[in-house]
């Protein structure tokens, strides 16, 4: 009699694969996560940079001075006492600081520290605000 030989993979074939394929997964997963996470963050600073600039230009539009908040995650856009605009950040972090915008919608401060994935950085507000490049320093870059 013939012996029918059977088709297929083995169990062991089987495990082997899968295990492989999640060696890769958790590979692959972590720096999608980290990519992301990254990207989020760089997206914040880029909304940052727009909310320093808006306020200048409201503080030149309407001829007076505008406060900017800045306390941990949190920044606070206010007039005269009265609160205008408040945004909490998930990957920014502020140390305590008021900056004021005059009525000519300067700074009276040249730079703001803030945190963003570990790293401090520097960002020059005037250059920001006239659309100067270079605004951005990190002290990892040197």
């Amino acid at each position: 009699m013939e012996k029918k030989r059977l088709l297929g993979f083995s169990l062991i074939e089987l495990l082997v694969v899968i295990s492989i394929l999640a060696g890769l997964l958790v590979l692959v997963g972590g720096l999608t996560v980290n990519s992301v996470e990254k990207a989020q963050a760089q997206t914040e600073l880029v909304g940052f940079s727009n909310m320093i600039k808006k306020i200048s230009f409201r503080a030149f539009a309407s001829g007076n001075s505008i406060a900017l908040s800045l306390d941990e995650h949190r920044a606070q856009v206010s007039r005269n006492d009265e609160i205008m605009a408040e945004k909490i950040f998930d990957h920014i972090i502020f140390s305590a600081q008021e900056i004021i915008f005059n009525r000519n919608g300067y700074p009276d401060v040249s730079s703001v520290s803030l945190g963003v994935r570990d790293k401090t950085r520097e960002i020059a507000l005037l250059p920001l605000i006239t659309g100067s490049p270079n605004t951005m320093q990190s002290e990892d870059d040197g």
